[in-house]
């Protein structure tokens, strides 16, 4: 497979820079991009925005689009601060996403993260001591019946 068969949400970020324009309107400065331009289904990107309180990793390698948030030490993902913090509103059940599908799942989190997440990104003291609360909290561990 060559770049050029690639679906173009895979081979390029234009879809997500788009998508997360709206960062640029809180300060957001678009600090790294990379599209790694291979040919291979494990091909993608990576968009770095950042702030001087939080950055925004949104990337898409692996057929696994992912939304991180940091402050200073603590990392958050998107669909674990969806499940924490908002009851699991976006309905998404994980992270892999097949090419085809990953446009609507960009402009959907996109969409969500800028009605609905404005105290994480401006990094609200509040909200990102609650935030690391829940990254470091212990994890139960599964039961065998």
């Amino acid at each position: 497979m060559t770049p050029e068969n690639l679906h173009p949400d895979q081979a390029r970020s234009s879809r997500a820079e788009a998508a997360f324009g709206f960062l640029a309107g809180l300060g957001y400065q678009l600090e790294d991009r990379v599209e790694s331009g291979g040919g291979s289904f494990r091909d993608g990107w990576r968009l770095v925005y950042a702030t001087p309180a939080v950055n925004v990793t949104v990337q898409y390698f692996d057929m696994q689009f992912e939304v991180l948030f940091r402050r200073a030490s603590v990392e958050a993902e998107y669909l674990f601060l969806d499940r924490e913090l908002f009851g699991h509103r976006s309905g998404l059940q994980g992270n892999m996403f097949p090419p085809e599908k990953l446009g609507s799942i960009v402009d959907q989190t996109a969409a969500d993260i800028r009605e609905h997440y404005r105290a994480v990104l401006v990094g609200d003291d509040a909200e990102w001591s609650r935030i690391r609360r829940l990254v470091e909290a212990p994890k139960d561990k599964p039961r065998l019946p």
